[in-house]
């Protein structure tokens, strides 16, 4: 099938392919948590798909904005840093990089938010913030720190 949704929901395990070629195979939560390339990151749900490189250790966006550490063994060669939307928290207060609002798209139940974090832009997907909420009335422009667990983040190569 072509539809995510109905991949995701009825299979035990998914192929993930490119122009005839296997990118991956794996349960859904396999294939949403642990990409193991930027294509699949990308075709799987959403992602913030950033590229940039390791040094001293550290992945630094092209930009040079030096990014929370992803779980796991640093591959050197890595290009790619992988966090999904939904994975991301908002703080005025809160400890973490600074970013911008850039934009708020209120859909309901949940708001999309796209943050800049340098010159990268980040999606970040929450629950619809209450009047008595931090992010109420976060409007563009207004200054943002954005955290994530980094067991959600990923490295990739390719």
């Amino acid at each position: 099938t072509h539809d995510q949704e109905e991949a995701l929901t009825m299979s035990d395990q998914l192929v993930v392919m490119e122009g005839g070629s296997v990118r991956q195979i794996g349960s859904a939560q396999d294939l949403y948590e642990r990409p193991t390339d930027s294509f699949v990151a990308d075709f799987v749900g959403r992602s913030n798909v950033i590229g940039g490189q390791i040094e001293d250790g550290v992945f630094r966006a092209f930009d040079g904005t030096e990014l929370l550490q992803s779980n796991g063994p640093i591959d050197p060669a890595a290009k790619f840093y992988t966090i999904r939307p939904d994975k991301i928290k908002l703080s005025r207060a809160h400890t973490g990089l600074t970013a911008e609002v850039h934009e708020v798209l209120y859909l309901g139940a949940l708001t999309e938010y796209t943050v800049m974090l340098g010159q990268n832009a980040l999606s970040v997907v929450t629950a619809t913030p209450a009047p008595d909420d931090d992010l109420y009335g976060l409007r563009r422009g207004d200054p943002i720190n954005v955290h994530w667990d980094t067991t959600f983040a990923n490295l990739l190569t390719e």
